[in-house]
């Protein structure tokens, strides 16, 4: 499967100097050099797996539930379809499903930061922050999160 356009692969290294949190050292990533020069693994292709983490209905609409999956902390919303993000806040790692949803922007019960659901970005405090955001699928026999 190609990445999508715009995108530069290449193959993960065995052993790469700098392992990147949560991204297996197989298959084919995709990076994207953000603006201040780090270089961002946006999609591991063939080397994900979905992962079942509840039964279909488990998130009521308008709400998130929180789940871990392989030791992620990931928070799913049920907002005009399902959305995963990491369900840590950068602020001071509070959980985020239990937050306020309006639209697509989920707030922080702690202290009130805002991130929206479909992207990870953080949108108020500090510029160029992002959760990671997984594909999640609503199947017949559950909801499943490609981590």
């Amino acid at each position: 499967m190609p990445p999508p356009a715009g995108l530069r692969t290449r193959r993960a290294r065995q052993a790469p100097s700098m392992p990147v949190r949560g991204v297996p050292h197989t298959g084919l990533t995709a990076v994207r050099r953000e603006s201040n020069g780090l270089i961002r693994c946006i999609a591991v292709v063939g080397a994900l797996t979905w992962k079942k983490i509840a039964e279909s209905g488990a998130v009521s609409p308008g709400k998130g539930k929180a789940f871990e999956v392989d030791g992620k902390k990931i928070a799913v919303f049920n907002q005009d379809g399902y959305h995963a993000m990491d369900d840590v806040c950068v602020h001071q790692d509070g959980s985020l499903a239990p937050g306020k949803l309006d639209g697509d922007i989920i707030e922080c019960p702690l202290h009130f930061w805002h991130y929206n659901i479909k992207t990870g970005e953080l949108t108020d405090y500090l510029k160029d922050v992002k959760l990671d955001v997984y594909p999640v699928e609503a199947r017949d026999d559950g909801i499943y999160v490609d981590v």
